[in-house]
């Protein structure tokens, strides 16, 4: 019996290699203790055994190729993935902040320019941004924030000073916050945190 296994065993092993098959068939037309015996020990071969009309039976028993990732594979994607985001986050970030304080700027010498085309049609006086959203001369973003940024004018008790800023929603919307006054000059705030070293209340470059 177990030289018939290991002859059994050397000659499927060879066929394999041979034929370079995952799957070696058997077909046992006549005695079924070899079918029996070759099953057992060839779990993984596609085994065709005879019937009591001597008609082969397929075996369903057949090897299956499953690919897949190891523990130690999916560890170094997850690393790599974890580097990249690492690198790459804080410059996205970096770049949504420049972007943003772009429009800021932009945005105050807009209300610049509105404030002068009010105090043209208003016997001298400014507006706040309720009086310039009114007269058209601003949209309502600028009531309800853009870009990162919310926007408000201080008017004075004579209506004849102002003082308008653009003040980041967050710390990831801008880095810096901003003002502007009657002489169209965008400037740093005065808020050493919120203006670059050594520049708080100076003009943007």
């Amino acid at each position: 019996m177990k030289q018939a296994a290991s002859l059994a065993r050397s000659f499927f092993a060879s066929a394999s290699r041979a034929c370079g098959l995952k799957a070696v068939t058997l077909c046992v037309n006549s005695d079924a203790k070899i079918c029996h015996l070759v099953r057992l020990f060839f779990r993984k071969l596609l085994i065709l055994c005879p019937l009591p009309n001597g008609r082969p039976l397929a075996n369903t028993l057949r090897m299956k190729n499953k690919d897949g990732f190891s523990l130690l594979e999916l560890l170094i994607v997850v690393a790599i993935i974890l580097i990249i985001a690492t690198i790459a986050i804080p410059s996205l970030l970096r770049s949504r902040q420049a972007a943003n304080e772009s429009h800021a700027v932009a945005n105050l010498r807009t209300l610049n320019t509105a404030e002068v085309q009010y105090i043209s049609s208003h016997q001298g006086s400014y507006g706040g941004l309720p009086e310039l959203v009114t007269a058209g001369m601003l949209d309502s973003r600028y009531t309800a924030g853009s870009a990162g940024y919310n926007f408000a004018i201080d008017i004075s008790a004579t209506y004849l000073d102002y003082t308008a800023v653009a003040t980041a929603q967050g710390p990831n919307m801008g880095r810096f916050d901003y003002w502007t006054r009657p002489d169209y000059v965008i400037r740093y705030s005065t808020d050493p945190t919120r203006a670059p070293g050594g520049r708080a209340g100076q003009p943007v470059q």
